[in-house]
């Protein structure tokens, strides 16, 4: 996990090593990734782009539908995207330009165990980055 000591990595470039089936979970030990993830799911801002993104939309839309403000929602859609959050999978077919976005979890659980976080995520099945295999945990 060193990529997260640059705070320059995507969940797509850490997640590269695992190939999830439809129904299957992967969960996450790894208290850097833990903390790179819950810092856009506990962010209130992030959380709505996140929360109104239930199907691929664009980036004004998604904006719009969150009610966050355009200043600050433009900067933190752009950061999602650039963390692997949230994934480009089409453009939009009436205008050639505006390009579509989608979660790149389906679902999250956060949960504690002991005295440790874990988080349970479901990669989405419409993500054309849906191509893992599984070598290890990320323990």
């Amino acid at each position: 996990m060193d990529a997260l000591q640059d705070n320059q990595v995507s969940l797509i470039s850490i997640l590269q090593s695992y190939e999830l089936d439809n129904d299957e979970w992967l969960e996450i030990h790894d208290t850097k990734l833990i903390d790179f993830i819950r810092k856009s799911y506990f962010d209130t801002d992030k959380n709505k782009l996140l929360t109104v993104c239930n199907a691929p939309m664009t980036k004004d839309d998604q904006i719009k539908k969150a009610k966050v403000p355009q200043s600050s929602g433009y900067k933190k859609h752009k950061k999602l995207v650039d963390d692997g959050f949230l994934i480009p999978v089409r453009r939009k077919p009436q205008y050639s330009l505006k390009i579509m976005y989608n979660r790149y979890f389906s679902k999250i659980d956060f949960f504690m165990e002991d005295t440790k976080t874990i988080i349970r995520v479901k990669i989405n099945d419409n993500s054309h980055h849906r191509k893992f295999q599984r070598k290890n945990d990320l323990t």
